[in-house]
This record gives structure tokens, C-alpha cells and sequence, in this order.
């Protein structure tokens, strides 16, 4: 069937009962229904629009009708309509790793230099939160939460372990530690 077919998953949204997969090594956005069977699918390797390069995180906005994913290799987050189609880029991004909808932000983890860019959904940059110093240090990003409060965790893959910061970039706390 098709869905032997993936390879390199990568990131994964769950929404009203569809399954978006990104994989890395084809460059294809699948989407199945929970029982595993393929509803459709877009993509192919390129820069150019429905076109994707070393996709990463995923995630997706019944409300704003939109399916944003992260490109690591292309600097750029694609966004597409809930049908498949183009709809826009946030472009000229860093290492983005992870995207993550809130009601009214567009967040991306960055791992290259590891921080967030906050977006409105005008895709207009809010702000910047560095993790660098007064215990923020995070070695090399991989995945990006935010709770039901607003707080961000951040998967630290060569620390071993998850950092909580507030919405405000403050540093929480830290879930696990290397070698457990």
C-alpha cells in the first residue's frame, strides 16, 4: 500500500481526525486518517512552492484552514491550505526545526542558532527569544511544545533532556538529564 511507501518520518500533527506526516528523506507531506490509510499527499524535493527540502515539524490550524511545516534545508516555513494547496512562506529562517499554532502566533523552533521567532499570522515577526545564558543554554534543539499556559518546552537532544521557559522566555525548569 502506499504508506510503505514513507520514508525519513519526521514530524507529526494530529487534528480532528487526520494524521500529518512530514518525511525528510522523499520530501512529502502525507495525510491518513487514524486507521493508517492515505487520504493524500503533496510534495517532492525542491525550493519551490508545494516543493520541500529537508522538512521537519509539523502542525496544523482548523481554524486558520492551515498546515504549516518547517523546512530545514530550504530556510523556511511553508504554509498550506487544509486542501493541499499554496498558500505562503515565512522565509529566510535559520535552521527552522519545529512550528507550533497558537490562536494567534506562528511559532519556530530554530536549532542553528537555538532560539524562537515568534510570527503573527500576517507571518510579520513579533520577537525573538534567544536561549543563550543565565541557565537557557540549549545544545542542539530538536522539538517544541507549548502547554496549555503558554510555556515553551524545548527537547535539548545532545543535553538529554527538556527545557520549560515561560511565554516571556524565562527559564523554568528542566525535565531529565543526559544518560538516564
Amino acid at each position: 500500500s502506499l504508506n510503505e511507501l514513507m520514508q525519513g518520518p519526521e514530524g507529526i500533527c494530529i487534528r480532528e481526525g487526520k494524521v500529518y506526516v512530514t518525511q525528510y528523506s522523499s520530501h512529502y507531506l502525507n495525510v491518513y486518517n487514524t486507521l493508517g490509510e492515505l487520504m493524500g499527499f503533496v510534495g517532492g524535493q525542491g525550493n519551490g512552492e508545494l516543493c520541500f527540502n529537508g522538512m521537519a515539524g509539523i502542525d496544523v490550524s482548523i481554524e486558520k484552514c492551515r498546515i504549516y511545516v518547517a523546512e530545514l534545508n530550504n530556510s523556511r516555513i511553508q504554509c498550506l491550505n487544509i486542501d493541499l494547496t499554496f498558500h505562503s512562506y515565512i522565509s529566510h529562517i535559520l535552521g527552522p526545526k519545529d512550528v507550533k499554532l497558537t490562536s494567534d502566533e506562528v511559532i519556530v523552533l530554530c536549532h542553528a542558532s537555538p532560539c524562537l521567532i515568534i510570527y503573527n499570522y500576517e507571518h510579520q515577526s513579533i520577537r525573538h527569544l534567544i536561549f543563550k545564558g543565565a541557565g537557557k543554554d540549549i545544545n542542539f534543539p530538536a522539538y517544541l511544545f507549548v502547554d496549555q499556559v503558554g510555556n515553551f518546552l524545548i527537547t535539548d537532544y545532545r543535553a538529554g533532556c527538556v527545557r520549560v521557559f515561560s511565554h516571556g522566555g524565562d527559564f523554568i525548569h528542566q525535565i531529565g538529564e543526559a544518560g538516564g
